[in-house]
């Protein structure tokens, strides 16, 4: 939120982000429910994705440690 007023300029962040995504969120928990009534896998990002992009990201951390050097990154098993 930014107020600008005679000149002067306030910038404010929410106490709580939860009303920023609000929105997403009712519409990701949707999309779970109609895929569990519907019986269709979810089109939502799976514990897969999310371990992926864990993965991603604890390379990037060590390059950036490393004067950021080259990391090998691999798939991670999924079982």
């Amino acid at each position: 939120m930014v107020v600008d007023s005679s000149r002067t300029r306030v910038v404010d962040y929410p106490a709580d982000w939860r009303p920023r995504f609000a929105l997403a969120y009712r519409a990701q928990l949707q999309a779970w429910v109609d895929s569990i009534a519907s019986g269709r896998p979810s089109p939502l990002a799976s514990a897969q994705d999310g371990l992926t992009a864990t993965v991603i990201a604890q390379a990037m951390i060590a390059s950036m440690h490393d004067g950021g050097r080259w990391v090998a990154v691999e798939a991670p098993s999924t079982g």
